[in-house]
């Protein structure tokens, strides 16, 4: 079974001078995504009366295919993201992406 990322880790460089600091930015996943589902819950959960009259008045359910088919896919990319690597490079900019 394969297991979520943890961590992202970003890195900028400006590429026009050599001696030009590198920002990273470390993005705890594990943190951020648990917050996120959160979120969406509450919002899911103050929408579903809205939707209850909804389906209730016009017998129109495609929104819950939509539901059904997001969440998993969701997970199976979150899932997927282990081990990406993203490397960009322009003539200013150097971006790196580790997804771990």
């Amino acid at each position: 079974m394969r297991r979520p990322p943890t961590l992202m880790v970003v890195k900028v460089r400006n590429s026009n001078n050599e001696d030009s600091r590198q920002v990273s930015l470390w993005v705890p996943l594990f943190i951020i995504v648990p917050l996120i589902l959160l979120i969406l819950l509450a919002l899911l959960l103050l929408v579903l009366p809205f939707l209850f009259l909804y389906v209730l008045f016009t017998w129109d359910t495609r929104w819950w295919k939509y539901l059904r088919h997001g969440v998993p896919a969701f997970f199976e990319t979150m899932h997927a993201l282990l081990g990406l690597k993203v490397d960009v490079e322009d003539r200013q900019q150097k971006i790196y992406i580790d997804v771990q």
